[in-house]
């Protein structure tokens, strides 16, 4: 009988050993935060991509800053830290406005592949701005509601009250001040 049970332990020990193969997790700084390892989240949270960016052809030549280089989605990308995803967001969105997507409705008609005019509906409303009126995106506290407003339409309201609008704040704050110092 102990020499079963002695053989179970060990053979136990070793599958153990053997099926271990994800590494160690990464120690978090205050203020980063990584929501891969959560399951029950959305897809953009889970993540670290809250504008659920899609994958470029060209992603390992031009890479995002903070772009997880295993991605495990296949359609959408994966940002190493939430901060970094924010950050694409917000750089993308901004480019975008550069390049003449400069109101709501073509901003969101190009962003969005699917329920595109009650996304432009949504965004309307709550920032307050005509959809056909050009975004002043260059101002900071209305860049900022964009982007929080595009993230709530992208993950649900719920999951972003859950997580804290803070929180997001922060990050938004943090994406900032990266991409302003590039």
């Amino acid at each position: 009988m102990k020499k079963y049970l002695l053989g179970g332990i060990i053979v136990s020990f070793i599958l153990f050993l053997t099926t271990k193969t994800k590494a160690a997790p990464r120690i978090l700084k205050p203020g980063e935060f990584d929501f891969r390892p959560q399951k029950k989240l959305p897809l953009g949270i889970k993540n670290n991509n809250p504008g659920n960016i899609i994958i470029a052809a060209n992603r390992l030549k031009n890479p995002w800053k903070g772009q997880s280089l295993q991605n495990t989605d296949g359609r959408f990308e994966q940002f190493i830290l939430f901060h970094w995803g924010v950050r694409a967001m917000m750089k993308l969105i901004n480019n975008k406005m550069k390049g003449g997507l400069n109101t709501i409705d073509k901003l969101i008609r190009n962003w969005s592949a699917t329920g595109q005019e009650t996304y432009v509906s949504i965004v309307e409303k709550e920032l307050g701005i005509n959809r056909f009126s050009v975004v002043p995106y260059r101002n900071k506290k209305i860049f900022f509601k964009l982007v929080m407003i595009m993230i709530i339409v992208e993950n649900g309201r719920s999951v972003i009250a859950s997580i804290g609008d803070k929180l997001i704040l922060d990050q938004m704050e943090k994406a900032f001040l990266i991409l302003i110092n590039e």
